[in-house]
């Protein structure tokens, strides 16, 4: 199935964009798997605002209305502007923007590949994969929407209660605070998102919805 629905890192959020042309209910379905599959990633962290730029039909507006209210999400219509050949310019397209309410996110739109590191004093969300070789450290959480095969390490300057999520967690090494924990050789990967956080003073993986 092609894909009609597109996530993008913005300074200030996460920006979803949509092809217009395309059959609501297919926009509605796709909306619907993405947001169930990010389930983990919707937390009091990271309090998000839809802003949503298309002319729906009431009973189309209701439907969104309540799928964003399962994840949190407020709906808010607003108008595009249009070309001089009334369709759409790239800066107008339709779009859900997610706002990050808390200041010291930082979201990046990219794969990080070897040899590429990250450093941010709050929290970090990846919307792209984490390769073997790269590494990203936070100050507060980190957030892969996408495969972490590299180094994370959360709360690096000390915070304990610091988590690392990810759609598939396949680090290499994992760190939180001080602890460290690495993959094992015989690693089975897990089909869904999960999250290292410290408990009892070791670092452990777990569901990412327990």
């Amino acid at each position: 199935m092609s894909e009609h629905i597109f996530i993008k890192g913005k300074r200030n959020g996460l920006e979803l964009v949509f092809d217009q042309s395309i059959d609501f209910e297919v926009i509605y379905n796709q909306l619907k798997n993405k947001l169930a599959a990010a389930t983990a990633f919707f937390n009091e962290e990271a309090a998000m605002h839809v802003r949503c730029d298309r002319n729906l039909t009431e009973e189309q507006k209701n439907k969104l209305v309540s799928l964003l209210a399962n994840y949190g999400l407020k709906y808010d219509e607003q108008h595009m502007n249009k070309d001089n050949n009334g369709s759409c310019s790239i800066s107008s397209a339709q779009e859900v923007i997610f706002e990050i309410q808390k200041n010291k996110t930082l979201i990046l739109n990219k794969t990080l590949r070897n040899g590429q590191k990250i450093e941010y004093e709050g929290s970090i969300v990846i919307i792209g994969d984490v390769n073997p070789g790269a590494q990203v450290i936070a100050g507060g959480n980190i957030h892969i929407i996408g495969t972490c095969r590299g180094t994370a390490h959360a709360g690096a300057q000390g915070d304990k209660s610091a988590t690392i999520t990810a759609t598939r967690l396949i680090a290499s090494q994992l760190r939180i605070a001080s602890l460290i924990t690495r993959a094992p050789d015989n690693l089975i990967e897990s089909q869904t998102a999960e999250t290292a956080r410290i408990l009892r003073d070791t670092v452990v993986i777990q569901p990412a919805n327990c």
